[in-house]
């Protein structure tokens, strides 16, 4: 796959990943992003399986415990 087309995926998997972790949780909604980002994130991590490129993903990405989120 083409090398910018997996920069890209990176650097977006990792900009959700840390705008999830610095919601507070303080409220209902704050709770309620934060499982979109989980399900966003997912929804990445499982289609970058799909289409055969999640091994060219960075080691912090594929070693993140999306768990950790909900």
């Amino acid at each position: 796959m083409n090398e910018p087309i997996i920069n890209y995926l990176n650097d977006t998997i990792k900009q959700l990943i840390e705008s999830a972790k610095n919601l507070t949780d303080r409220n209902d909604f704050d709770k309620g992003v934060r499982i979109e980002f989980y399900q966003t994130i997912s929804l990445l991590l499982n289609q970058s399986v799909a289409f055969g490129v999640y091994e060219k993903l960075n080691k912090e990405i594929k070693e993140f415990n999306i768990e950790s989120l909900i």
